[in-house]
């Protein structure tokens, strides 16, 4: 989502935040380590079951994602990288490493895509697209839950949240940072709760999937908004003002459907994680069918 008040407020926000942190101690600061989270390979059951069955849904936002750049006149044509240091220099919040990559954009330009570093293409075009993501794809994240035998209705559930992230990545466009509040989906399913970050590229989140204590220790900035560390959004809310403020995006769900559901199909046999993580990349008949449509209409 994009919203420069919104940005600004944040900024001063995480300002304020980092100072209320230096009374933390030093275990707790570090839970905002990425490599405190746990590999693929030691996920609880339950996540390493329902990470695999929302791979498609992670598939789609990158299909999603590309079709959306292609269609858009301005091309990403350059990724420069920066380091930390010359990130000081703005006067903005810098208290932990970052990384700063400024993208390039020309009009009808070559795109970069294939010079650049997967991480970084894909953070660039994920960027500010949160909102989008959830209200695309939430219908479709329920309807994997439902579909699973032990769903019970009223117990599980899909919501869409609101939180402030920890970057380990800045984007900048014309030295404007690319910084706002972010948009994830929880999930609650038998007793458990989880984290679904289909955009989380775009702060250099280290993963798409997380348990919800996983999430708020390694990704959330706390007290940014007081004691919790995300909001639960009115979702009809939400929607209205996604479509206000990408208009195009309401052509999109028809496509979107029949695309997953073929996705999906594509999946069926698959035996293990590794062979589905293998898959999580876009798709080349689902990006273009995004394109065609937000380039000609529906």
């Amino acid at each position: 989502m994009s919203a420069d008040s919104d940005c600004t407020a944040q900024s001063v926000a995480l300002d304020q935040a980092h100072s209320a942190s230096q009374s933390h101690s030093s275990s707790q600061n570090n839970l905002h380590r990425p490599d405190l989270l746990p590999p693929t390979s030691e996920l609880s059951p339950l996540q390493h079951r329902l990470r695999s069955k929302l791979a498609t849904i992670r598939s789609a936002a990158l299909s999603i994602a590309e079709g959306y750049r292609e269609s858009d006149e301005y091309v990403i044509t350059s990724l420069q990288q920066h380091t930390a240091k010359a990130f000081e220099d703005t006067g903005h919040v810098t208290h932990w490493a970052v990384e700063r990559v400024e993208v390039i954009e020309e009009y009808k330009g070559t795109s970069y895509k294939q010079a650049a570093v997967p991480r970084l293409w894909n953070a660039a075009i994920l960027c500010q697209t949160c909102c989008m993501m959830n209200y695309l794809l939430i219908g479709a994240v329920r309807r994997i839950l439902e579909e699973e035998e032990d769903y019970k209705e009223g117990r599980d559930s899909v919501t869409w949240h609101r939180c402030a992230i920890y970057p380990r990545l800045l984007l900048t466009k014309q030295s404007e940072i690319m910084f706002t509040p972010h948009d994830i989906l929880q999930i609650s399913f038998l007793g458990q709760s989880f984290v679904l970050d289909l955009t989380g590229d775009q702060f250099g989140l280290p993963d798409w999937f997380y348990k919800k204590e996983s999430y708020e220790a390694v990704c959330v900035w706390r007290n940014v908004w007081g004691p919790e560390t995300s909001r639960a959004m009115d979702e009809d809310d939400v929607r209205k003002q996604t479509e206000k403020d990408t208009p195009e995006a309401k052509n999109l769900p028809p496509v979107v459907d029949k695309q997953i559901s073929i996705l999906k199909k594509k999946r069926i046999g698959m035996e293990n994680e590794s062979a589905h993580e293998a898959e999580v990349i876009q798709d080349t008949e689902f990006r273009f069918q995004v394109w065609e449509t937000l380039k000609y209409g529906a």
